[in-house]
């Protein structure tokens, strides 16, 4: 059977909702969905964190300072052109290279080493994407 529309007087109230893009007017439906992306956002936001740490590195820092001084972003770089030859090995090899290679490091190192592992595990994502396996 089609939903029949409430009456006005029988609709469920609209809310005032800030968020962090502003107020809003929205439905208790609506501030449902978005109290749920904001408890995602609390509870992933180490991950996110992380993640973000991992961006920053290949575009900004010792990524950047290796491969991205040819202006080139990042993939037009060295690994998305080994990876279309050759597939993913050559970036899952240095994935788990850079992991051992943290091993015993101090920790800031350590991190480091790690951002750069999981930014060579995002080229393999890419190339999987594309096909290139």
């Amino acid at each position: 059977m089609p939903r029949q529309d409430k009456p006005w007087g029988e609709q469920q109230p609209a809310a005032i909702i800030v968020s962090k893009d502003g107020p809003w007017i929205g439905t208790p439906a609506r501030n449902d969905a978005m109290v749920a992306e904001q408890l995602k956002d609390i509870q992933y936001k180490d991950l996110r964190r992380i993640l973000d740490a991992a961006y920053r590195y290949a575009s900004e820092e010792k990524g950047h300072e290796r491969h991205g001084k040819s202006g080139d972003g990042w993939s037009s770089q060295r690994h998305a052109a080994i990876a279309k030859e050759i597939g993913t090995g050559f970036a899952i090899g240095q994935a788990v290279k850079k992991a051992y290679e943290s091993e015993g490091l101090e920790p800031d190192a350590a991190k480091r080493e790690l951002l750069g592992a999981i930014t060579y595990l995002a080229s393999a994502i890419y190339a999987i994407e594309r096909g290139w396996r």
